[in-house]
């Protein structure tokens, strides 16, 4: 009888367990979050900013408003590479491009504004271009010629013609 009531006692434990494990794991979020502050080029904040964020995957938009502090958050996304646009009337559109969301990571994109005409724009990136030598070749030096191995002079070649 005792063995009985051990092995029940067991069974109601990791039912618990389970019922309490479930919920969480359906809990998890597969998304990703970006956020930022947008400010103008004195460091004062831009309420009212219209913030797209772009899946450039995708073409997904998602249109969010900077809150009085010039605060936007944009929640729930799907990992890829997303593009941030922030307009406001009486500054440039600024761009942010490239900016790689991946699960559960939250992202900080903080814009500035500058004043200006609204068809004007600034693109930034957000990740470092490599930079690449298209011609290596010191400048006012010429490049060393090929001669072919048959051809060379050495300085014991040079000794045994004296």
């Amino acid at each position: 009888m005792q063995h009985r009531s051990s092995a029940l006692a067991a069974v109601a434990c990791s039912l618990v367990l389970l019922v309490a494990v479930v919920p969480r794991a359906s809990a998890q979020q597969f998304t990703g979050t970006i956020q930022g502050i947008v400010q103008d080029a004195t460091a004062a904040v831009i309420p009212g900013a219209d913030v797209s964020v772009i899946n450039v995957g995708t073409n997904e938009v998602r249109h969010v408003t900077t809150d009085r502090d010039g605060a936007y958050v944009a929640p729930q996304l799907k990992p890829g590479v997303y593009r941030v646009i922030v307009e406001r009337t009486g500054f440039r559109t600024t761009t942010v491009d490239e900016i790689k969301i991946d699960v559960q990571q939250i992202r900080a994109v903080d814009v500035r504004l500058d004043i200006g005409w609204t068809a004007e724009t600034v693109s930034v990136s957000a990740t470092v271009q490599s930079v690449l030598a298209r011609n290596a070749e010191p400048r006012g030096h010429p490049r060393p010629r090929f001669v072919p191995l048959h051809q060379r002079r050495t300085q014991r070649d040079e000794r045994s013609d004296d």
